[in-house]
């Protein structure tokens, strides 16, 4: 069926049914290719799925390809989400999510265990990348049923493509906290030692030691918050052509 409508738009040169613009949800079947929504004005053939060929890691699984993505997830992500494809197979989605909560493991807990030589620390660290992934997927259970309440075209299977590429908010949110961490160790070759005691500012007041654990879980989550949101913005009238999910 996608692909007859693909050859009708190709034969027409109009949107097929169904269509609707992927800048305002207004709907666009029958128009011409070439003619601008009447609501945003943003040109119709823009809405055509054809046009999503994914993030590099999503045609290549390499070292550099996985690189690419995360560069472009970070630094011009509204453009990337604009290209997300939801055809074929979500596998390699999940494997760039699983990459980036394994480079998670590299945070304050199994810093900490490395420095004093204790693997229960290490393990904590290991826990801490399980917990992000169990975030994310919790984080696509909510957000699905809200996409049911919107309206929105995002199924289950979008939403979890969309959060598996906002992954790289995780490794920026652990990054910053690792920072923060080592800066307030003692000089050494593998910390920062910047002279920051977390240790004595979260005695010195009773209300220092919350504080600090709300700022820190807010630096963990907002930038995997912020990617997702920037995803579902882009994705949410994306149409759907064959084999798409």
């Amino acid at each position: 069926m996608a692909s007859e409508s693909n050859q009708g738009v190709a034969a027409s040169a109009v949107a097929p049914r169904g269509w609707r613009c992927e800048g305002c949800g207004y709907p666009i079947g029958g128009m011409a290719l070439d003619a601008g929504c009447p609501e945003c004005g943003q040109r119709v053939g823009d809405a055509d799925p054809r046009r999503r060929d994914g993030p590099a890691w999503a045609k290549q699984r390499s070292a550099s390809a996985w690189l690419a993505t995360l560069i472009a997830l970070t630094t011009r992500p509204r453009a990337t989400y604009r290209a997300l494809d939801f055809t074929g197979s979500a596998t390699p989605a999940r494997l760039f999510l699983l990459s980036c909560v394994v480079l998670c493991w590299i945070n304050p807990a199994t810093l900490h265990g490395l420095r004093i030589g204790d693997p229960r620390w290490v393990a904590g660290g290991i826990f801490a990348s399980k917990a992000l992934l169990a975030l994310t997927y919790l984080d696509v259970l909510a957000v699905s049923c809200l996409m049911r309440v919107r309206g929105w075209s995002l199924g289950p299977g979008r939403v979890e493509r969309v959060a598996a590429y906002a992954a790289p908010g995780w490794v920026v949110g652990m990054g910053l906290l690792t920072a923060a961490w080592l800066a307030g160790q003692p000089v050494t070759p593998m910390t920062l030692g910047l002279g920051v005691s977390w240790a004595g500012l979260a005695r010195s007041s009773a209300w220092v030691g919350p504080a600090a654990l709300a700022v820190g879980l807010g630096v963990l989550l907002l930038p995997f918050e912020g990617l997702m949101y920037l995803g579902l913005r882009q994705c949410r009238f994306a149409n759907r052509a064959e084999s798409d999910v």
